[in-house]
């Protein structure tokens, strides 16, 4: 490990940290709820309210937890993993509000959405309905945020910002030295190495 790829792996868990923090920020203001992975919440507001955030992912759900509180800032550059390579080239600022070249997309880290998100869509599909963080059993053993898809933050392309470990394309990107970082739903951070992408009682699935 060179000093540098080491400040790159410090930097990115101080990072995850803080979108722990906001994410159970979040969930405090909502009822336990996390915020959907995209489109809109099944349990909040109007028609024309969900019809006017149908394009925000989890990112934009944040940005009042984090440095702008009316939802229009730039994104905050905790979201932006210092061993990232595809960053660089992401355009500068980035929006929270969805904008047309779908940049709001461009996000170093994937939200482990399949057990925690709330979004219409997805429980329309799967039929869960998310738990309440204070039902789960398993917070400091329970990936809530991670290093994003091996195929995220292609700048022709965007892809929602979510993990999964069903899919090869979607599992975290082994980006420090084959491991990846991850924050749990406790708030604490750490290194994991490549297995713990595939061990979903492990670090993936709520108890």
């Amino acid at each position: 490990h060179s000093a540098k790829t080491a400040h790159a792996t410090t930097q990115c868990l101080m990072k995850l940290r803080t979108i722990g923090r906001a994410m159970g920020d979040y969930s405090v203001d909502n009822d336990g709820y996390l915020p959907p992975h995209f489109t809109y919440p099944f349990y909040e507001g109007s028609s024309s309210e969900r019809l006017r955030k149908t394009r925000w992912s989890w990112i934009t759900y944040l940005a009042r937890h984090l440095n702008s509180p009316d939802y229009s800032g730039p994104i905050d550059p905790v979201f932006e993993c210092p061993a990232d390579k595809k960053a660089k080239s992401w355009p500068k600022p980035r929006y929270y509000l969805p904008a047309d070249d779908r940049s709001h997309l461009l996000v170093s880290y994937g939200y482990n959405y399949l057990p925690l998100s709330t979004s219409a869509s997805h429980v329309k599909n799967t039929g869960v309905i998310p738990k309440r963080t204070y039902v789960i059993g398993n917070p400091a053993r329970l990936i809530l945020v991670s290093e994003g898809p091996t195929d995220g933050g292609n700048i022709a392309n965007p892809t929602d910002p979510i993990v999964s470990t069903y899919t090869a394309e979607r599992r975290p990107h082994l980006r420090h030295q084959k491991r990846f970082n991850a924050v749990f739903l406790d708030g604490h951070a750490e290194s994991l190495d490549a297995a713990a992408t595939l061990s979903r009682k492990g670090y993936w699935d709520p108890e």
